[in-house]
């Protein structure tokens, strides 16, 4: 997460909401899956059926759906999992006759040293920490995952993570932390190594056991499968008494269940923003976003409410797979109008009066900093902060009205800034 240094701005062109379907590779099934998108929204990846199968792809909006260069040389099935900040390293599986966790930079691609077959799950903002799982036995929901958890980097190879026993046979790795210190996921056995009996969430910090998370009920069950770049809050399902529910964990807070939408019997938080304060995923067969100030709500409903006014006719959007640690892009997966299933995106901006950040947004924050209402930005998380002073400073542009107005807004806009200099290295650190 950048910290507020220089009291620059760029005059951006207009802001506004939008909705890409990201197709397919063609010759396959008319399927693509998204699973990850980079950290400034740019770039899309996943999944998708030609007729080779399942290939990893990567997506942009100039380009659209690509397999990653010369990924054919190398890999013939496989899939794309996660994607660092600025898209340039791509972690996923490829598949031989056997899963192989991979890492592709720039073209090139890289085969972790790893000793069963496995999968690279994430990786962290500079592309230089991967975490993942070995003796990959794939599951989901309730059901059990079992495996060994890892984490490599360059320098160290891999790292194998202790498991809730002590040992390495009964865990998996699902994210890390921005800074690389921090991997959550699942562990899978108790000190009987029976799986059936217990699976519960977990992180590990600098490689060290494996810490349970918790659960939502006494003797339940859970997964986490995600964490804000910042490491404090972690997300993911669990167990509750209406089936498998989302849930956000916090230091001091504990598990808390999110709730569901037309009472789903089954639901997973499945990321969640730098920030911690706004948590996509799916419940039942329905896309969710999450904030603590409005609840859980369906995605599509929210895109094509008065807010955004997307157009979404023939769109059902099944599950939310990621969002930018800024909140202003979400992907996921849905059925089109077409009747296929399809990869998308969302573009969450939207700007009132004109479409035009100027001094009346930068009033807003100034007056409402640290509170409520107006003065919050897109992505609209529900409370003034840093964040939204951030974006206001990133895509300040006056519109001829607000250019008339006699208080100068550059220079409230630096000095604000000057003044937050120090509180925005503490509460980004």
């Amino acid at each position: 997460m950048a910290t507020l240094v220089y009291f620059a701005w760029a005059a951006n062109s207009l802001l506004a909401a939008g909705f890409h379907g990201l197709g397919d590779f063609p010759g396959g099934e008319s399927i693509s899956l998204a699973t990850g998108v980079s950290g400034n929204g740019a770039y899309v990846l996943g999944g998708s059926y030609s007729e080779l199968g399942s290939e990893p792809f990567i997506w942009d909006k100039e380009h659209g759906i690509q397999r990653l260069d010369n990924i054919l040389t190398v890999i013939t099935l496989g899939a794309a999992y996660d994607v660092s900040g600025d898209g340039s390293v791509v972690v996923g599986l490829a598949d031989f006759g056997h899963a192989v966790p991979f890492r592709w930079e720039n073209a090139g691609f890289h085969f972790l040293n790893v000793e069963t077959p496995g999968v690279a799950n994430a990786v962290t903002y500079d592309g230089r920490v991967v975490v993942g799982t070995e003796n990959y036995s794939p599951g989901g929901g309730p059901a059990p995952v079992t495996g060994t958890a890892f984490r490599w980097t360059e320098a160290e190879g891999v790292l194998r993570l202790a498991d809730l026993t002590g040992g390495p046979e009964c865990a998996r790795a699902n994210d890390v932390s921005a800074d690389g210190r921090i991997v959550v996921g699942k562990g899978d056995c108790d000190a009987s190594f029976q799986v059936e009996d217990l699976g519960l969430a977990v992180r590990w910090i600098d490689g060290g056991p494996a810490e349970p998370l918790g659960s939502l009920v006494e003797a339940g069950q859970s997964a986490a499968t995600a964490i804000s770049t910042d490491g404090r809050t972690i997300v993911g399902g669990g167990g509750s008494k209406v089936g498998w529910e989302p849930f956000v964990w916090r230091e001091g807070e504990g598990m808390i269940g999110l709730g569901r939408l037309n009472d789903a019997a089954y639901g997973e938080a499945l990321d969640v923003t730098g920030n911690g304060r706004i948590v996509v995923g799916q419940s039942g067969d329905r896309a969710f976003l999450w904030t603590a100030a409005h609840g859980m709500r369906d995605l599509k409903e929210y895109l094509s409410s008065d807010l955004y006014k997307l157009d979404l006719t023939g769109w059902t959007l099944t599950k939310a797979t990621a969002i930018s640690p800024d909140g202003l892009y979400i992907v996921g997966e849905g059925i089109n109008p077409a009747g296929d299933v399809e990869s998308w995106r969302a573009d969450l901006f939207h700007i009132p009066h004109g479409g035009h950040i100027d001094i009346v947004d930068l009033n807003n924050v100034r007056n409402n900093f640290g509170g409520t209402g107006l003065g919050d930005m897109p992505p609209y998380d529900g409370v003034v902060d840093i964040y939204d002073l951030n974006f206001v400073r990133n895509n300040f542009r006056p519109n001829a009205e607000a250019s008339s107005v006699p208080e100068p807004a550059g220079l409230w806009l630096a000095l604000f800034c000057g003044a937050l200099a120090m509180f925005n290295r503490r509460f980004l650190r």
